[in-house]
């Protein structure tokens, strides 16, 4: 469906929490926070038990918390999102949207422990798997590891466009700019968005612009290599 479609499907039936949910996150997607906000948190507010819904929200309200830089608010949002964890143990975005709470606040091993509680619920998640090699990285300064576990998450999953576009971000690091286009090309046809889009062509277009300039460079003769290439 696209977005006029759940526009559509919104003045139909108004009291739909179904389709609020799903256009908030659209409207996350398209970075439309407000619009967002508004819509899950009148889904929430129609259906209690319906838990994608309500961790959405809670989400929503943590990163509206971050943007007024309002800690007290945050504290509670996390206190909430231990009660979520309770009354929907069972939804794996309750594990993983609290996860990325927890990484915001620096608690690697909190977060490491709700990516893993959500990936023992579904061991097909291949998102789950990038997040926890990440925060392993973060711990460890293992790339190796890392990337092995991100390719891990690739045969569970061949469409994962996040493995492929962090598989493309720490080539860029590790200066190998043709596996790092390689991977960013197997990205882009994967991506939800046209800001998504956009924002892999930026990378994968400057990735490759490095790529061709490492080439030059490499071709000039011996002694004339280290007056370098922009």
């Amino acid at each position: 469906m696209s977005y006029a479609d759940f526009n559509l499907a919104a003045e139909l039936d108004p009291t739909s929490a179904d389709v609020l949910m799903n256009r908030g996150q659209i409207n996350l997607l398209l970075d439309n926070f407000q619009a967002a906000v508004e819509d899950l948190a009148k889904a929430s507010e129609l259906r209690p038990d319906f838990a994608l819904a309500n961790v959405q929200k809670l989400y929503t309200d943590f990163l509206a918390a971050q943007i007024a830089n309002d800690a007290k608010r945050i504290d509670e949002i996390v206190e909430n999102f231990k009660l979520a964890v309770d009354k929907y143990p069972s939804c794996v975005e309750v594990y993983a949207l609290y996860a990325k709470v927890l990484q915001e606040k620096a608690d690697i091993d909190g977060a490491d422990e709700m990516y893993k509680k959500g990936s023992e619920l579904n061991p097909d998640n291949a998102n789950l798997i990038v997040h926890r090699a990440l925060l392993a990285l973060q711990k460890t300064g293992d790339v190796e590891s890392t990337m092995s576990e991100i390719n891990r998450a690739i045969k569970v999953d061949e469409k994962c466009e996040f493995a492929y576009e962090t598989i493309g971000q720490i080539e860029i690091q590790r200066d190998n700019m043709e596996a790092a286009v390689e991977a960013f090309d197997k990205a882009i046809p994967l991506v939800n968005t046209e800001l998504e889009m956009a924002h892999l062509y930026g990378l994968r277009e400057s990735a490759y612009a490095k790529m061709v300039s490492k080439r030059k460079l490499q071709e000039l003769p011996t002694g004339m290599q280290d007056m370098g290439l922009d």
